[in-house]
C-alpha cells in the first residue's frame, strides 16, 4: 500500500536526514560551505527546509558526508518528489500555513473541537457559515474559494490509503445552529453517514461530563512518518487560523489530554445515536420554519 505524500514533508524529511548526515560526519554548517564554495547561510536553509534542494546538491552533500550509495539514492528521490507541484498549489490564495500541506501526508488524525465539526467532516452549507462566523471580513467570492478548498480536502478520507481520523466533539458543537436548522440538520446526517467508514471514528462530550476533563482549545494532532520529529509531534491549534505548534511535549500533553477526552466522552455506538437525536430535532426545526414561510408566503400572495 502506498505511502501517502506531501511535497513539504518529503522537504522536511530530506532537510532532517541531511542534518544528521552532516552531524554524523562531524562537520558544521561553515565547514559544509566553505567545501561546496556556497554560504553558511545556505546550508542552514537547506537543512531547516527552508530551501528547495536538488538532486545534484544532494549528491554532492552525500558525497561529502561519506553516504553510502543507497541512502544517497533515496536521499536524491526525496529531493525529486520535494520539488513537485502538489494539487493543492493552485489554492495557494487561501492556504493560511503549513497545516494542509502536512495533513496530506499524514496516517493518522486525532481531534478535539467545541466550537466547530472539523474541517474534513463538514458539508459546504456548513462550512461556508463557519467562515462567515470566523472571519466576516470575508467577501463572499472568497468564502466560497475556501469552501472549495475545503472540500478538496475531505479527498483524503476516500484515497487508497485513507487517513484514519478519531475525532471528539463536545456536545455545544452539536447543537449550535450554524448556519439554521436546514444546515444543521444536514451536517449531522453528513456526519453519521461519514461515521460509517471504518477509518473514521466519533466521539461526543456530553455537556454532563464536560466538566470532568478541561480542554483550553481546540486541537489536532497529526502522526506524519518518516518526519523529522517522531510520529505525532506535530501538534496544530487554532485550526480556523492554521497555527501550528511542533515538538515532543506538547504533542505528549495533548496525546494524554486526547485520550482522557475520548475516554470520557460516549462510545461510538451512542455516540452516532446522540448525532441521530439531535439531527432529528434540527429537522424538525427545519420543517417548521418551510411551512411557517410558506404560510406566510401564500399570505402575501392573498
Amino acid at each position: 500500500m502506498p505511502t501517502r505524500q506531501s511535497p513539504t514533508v518529503d522537504r522536511r524529511r530530506l532537510a532532517a536526514e541531511l542534518r544528521g548526515h552532516r552531524e554524523r560526519a562531524g562537520l558544521t554548517t561553515v565547514e559544509v560551505g566553505a567545501r561546496l564554495g556556497c554560504s553558511q547561510s545556505r546550508i542552514s536553509r537547506i537543512e531547516r527546509a527552508r530551501i528547495a534542494v536538488g538532486p545534484s546538491d544532494v549528491r554532492d552533500l552525500c558525497a561529502l558526508y561519506g553516504v553510502s550509495r543507497d541512502e544517497t539514492e533515496f536521499l536524491v528521490g526525496l529531493a525529486g518528489r520535494s520539488r513537485r507541484k502538489a494539487w493543492w498549489s493552485r489554492y495557494h490564495d487561501v492556504i493560511d500555513g503549513p497545516y494542509v500541506e502536512i495533513e496530506a501526508a499524514a496516517e493518522r488524525l486525532r481531534a478535539y473541537d467545541a466550537l466547530w465539526v472539523p474541517d474534513l467532516l463538514q458539508t459546504a452549507a456548513y462550512a461556508a457559515a463557519v467562515l462567515r462566523a470566523a472571519r466576516p471580513g470575508l467577501r463572499a467570492e472568497e468564502v466560497e474559494r475556501r469552501v472549495e478548498f475545503r472540500m478538496a480536502r475531505q479527498r483524503v478520507l476516500a484515497d487508497e490509503q485513507p487517513l484514519r481520523v478519531a475525532v471528539v466533539l463536545d456536545e455545544g458543537v452539536l447543537r449550535r445552529p450554524v448556519g439554521g436548522p436546514g444546515v444543521m440538520r444536514d451536517q449531522l446526517r453528513h456526519l453519521r453517514e461519514v461515521c460509517g467508514l471504518a477509518t473514521v471514528a466519533l466521539r461526543v462530550l456530553p455537556f454532563a461530563v464536560a466538566g470532568e476533563v478541561v480542554a483550553d482549545s481546540g486541537f489536532t494532532l497529526l502522526d506524519v512518518p518518516g518526519l523529522a520529529t517522531r510520529p505525532g509531534d506535530l501538534v496544530f491549534r487554532d485550526v480556523a487560523v492554521g497555527v501550528a505548534v511542533e515538538g515532543a511535549e506538547p504533542a505528549r500533553r495533548h496525546a494524554e489530554l486526547f485520550e482522557r477526552l475520548w475516554g470520557a466522552a460516549l462510545p461510538e455506538h451512542e455516540s452516532l445515536a446522540f448525532v441521530d437525536t439531535v439531527a432529528d430535532g434540527f429537522a424538525a426545526r427545519a420543517a417548521e420554519e418551510t411551512e411557517v414561510a410558506e404560510v406566510a408566503e401564500v399570505a402575501t400572495v392573498d
